[in-house]
């Protein structure tokens, strides 16, 4: 099961086109995006590829994959077997160590004054689900290749929302990265 797990870790890190990424950008787009499992086993699988080694998690809350899921061939089309699904949901990652690194880098990135929350509450009052709001932005992520924050901007522009007050916040943010 841990070359499975392997595979679909090179499969999402080719998928998004990118060399780290955070556990919540990874259990939302592996959810909301791609379709191949519900949250919870998304959370889950980040939680499993860290504990068996397959990424390893940077002092900023990143996830990084290894050298060799970087090298790992790909399947067209690929998405994650029944059995993968399985194996996520009853496997028991080590406990000890995995803690202390979810909470103590989950603090930091709430308090940065990252405008995606705010842009999805904007999204939200104007009546679109937030799981329908990140699908469209992670489309436009793909097709433009921008980062989320201006991918919301765009989204939430084409629904009529007046987002000229956000601009400033959102390019400070992404030039911040």
């Amino acid at each position: 099961m841990n070359e499975e797990l392997r595979t679909c870790t090179a499969a999402f890190f080719r998928n998004k086109g990118k060399d780290v990424i955070t556990v919540k950008e990874l259990t939302m787009t592996i959810s909301l995006d791609l379709r191949w499992m519900p949250v919870k086993e998304a959370a889950r699988f980040a939680e499993l590829i860290v504990a068996e080694g397959i990424v390893t998690k940077t002092q900023d809350s990143l996830l990084k994959p290894s050298e060799e899921i970087k090298a790992l061939d790909v399947p067209v089309a690929y998405k994650p077997s029944k059995d993968l699904l399985n194996y996520i949901v009853t496997a028991k990652p080590p406990v000890q160590s995995k803690p202390a690194e979810v909470r103590k880098p989950a603090a930091p990135p709430k308090a940065s004054g990252a405008p995606l929350p705010k842009l999805v509450a904007m999204a939200e009052s104007k009546g679109i689900k937030k799981g329908a709001f990140i699908a469209e932005c992670n489309k436009i992520v793909k097709k433009l290749n921008v980062d989320m924050e201006v991918a919301a901007l765009i989204v939430l522009r084409d629904l009529g929302a007046d987002v000229s007050g956000m601009y400033g916040e959102v390019y400070d943010f992404v030039s911040a990265k």
